[in-house]
């Protein structure tokens, strides 16, 4: 397969421009997900954050478990950062660049350790800083999904919104974003949120495999994000799902087989990873249930005379049913986010 060009070619402002890949109008079931990712983008690093804290330490125990956790130090230099501050690194992309290279080093492990051992036993010459690459990669997949701009970081939220409606357009890796991907043919776990993640896993391999295999230099690394960008490009025309594009990759690099093979959970930062994972998705949908039943709840109260006495009847009977449903407690406002309210850690510090 050829390798398309990624230049915009500029047919009026905003995000009106056609690609030579083509362009994708999210459909409404992916809007959540891509206003996930918007926000996560948009999110710095807080140090009195567990769940922010919690990533981190999912990376350090994924790649050199047998040393205890430190929030700084030169440790962090063997697997991957530049300085003895990780944040430093990634602040350019927020916490979803943070997460990126968490999932990368917990899931896929054996191809982020064999990155970082390639890296660090080269040269000064034949050497590039992977965090950063993680970060830049995550920016130019944010760019491609239409809510970052080259160089100016986030889109705005009337972006956002011209987006949602389509005035906007992503390019075709946009329709790989989905809000729930299940694994079954590949033998893998299940958790939500993980289509862009699993693509930022692809595009860190292939673009590794490119740096070494051309023998490039730090000085070529534009160049060689560059083509790894236009082949996911590629890719994503004829890609139906994310196993179908790991497929094609594979294909064309045998050896992206085993950069991308799964711990299946034995990785120590990976298990740490998945409790976060596991919050996000169970309080998800404890929310859509509970969005479900208080739409049913009101359109049964409507059909009734409107009385204080019927209204406290029925605030128990919402409170009784998503206690049965759930198993969780009746005080519902306690236990469920609103839509708009983003998951914390619910457990302590390793």
């Amino acid at each position: 397969m050829g390798i398309c060009s990624t230049k915009l070619e500029e047919r009026g402002g905003g995000g009106g421009g056609k690609f030579a890949c083509g362009t994708y109008a999210y459909a409404t079931s992916q809007l959540e997900e891509i206003r996930r990712l918007h926000r996560s983008l948009n999110t710095s690093f807080d140090e009195e954050n567990d769940e922010h804290e919690r990533i981190l330490r999912s990376t350090w125990r994924s790649l050199i478990p047998e040393i205890a956790f430190k929030r700084k130090g030169n440790e962090w230099k063997r697997i991957g950062f530049q300085g003895k501050d990780p944040v430093t690194d990634v602040r350019a992309a927020g916490m979803l660049s943070l997460a990126c290279y968490a999932f990368f080093s917990g899931f896929y492990t054996h191809g982020c350790r064999k990155i970082v051992s390639d890296i660090t036993s080269r040269d000064v010459e034949h050497y590039y800083p992977i965090a950063t690459t993680a970060v830049v990669i995550t920016s130019k997949l944010c760019e491609c999904l239409a809510i970052a701009r080259h160089m100016r970081g986030p889109v705005s939220e009337a972006d956002m919104t011209a987006l949602a409606r389509g005035e906007r357009r992503a390019r075709m890796i946009g329709k790989l974003i989905v809000k729930d991907t299940k694994y079954d043919s590949l033998r893998r776990s299940r958790w939500a949120c993980n289509a862009f993640y699993e693509i930022f896993s692809y595009a860190l391999s292939d673009f590794h495999l490119e740096f070494v295999e051309k023998k490039s230099t730090y000085f070529d690394c534009q160049h060689v994000l560059d083509v790894v960008i236009a082949r996911l490009d590629a890719y994503c025309v004829d890609a139906d799902d994310l196993a179908s594009l790991r497929k094609l990759y594979i294909g064309r690099n045998p050896k992206m087989k085993f950069m991308l093979t799964g711990c299946g959970g034995r990785s120590r930062g990976w298990r740490l990873l998945r409790g976060i994972v596991r919050s996000d998705r169970d309080q998800r949908e404890v929310s859509d249930i509970y969005k479900s039943f208080s739409k049913m709840l009101l359109r049964h109260r409507r059909s009734q005379e409107s009385d204080a006495t019927k209204d406290d009847a029925d605030d128990v009977s919402t409170k009784d049913i998503m206690h049965k449903i759930t198993g969780q407690s009746s005080d519902v406002a306690a236990v469920v986010p609103t839509p708009e309210a983003r998951p914390s850690a619910t457990t302590k510090r390793e």
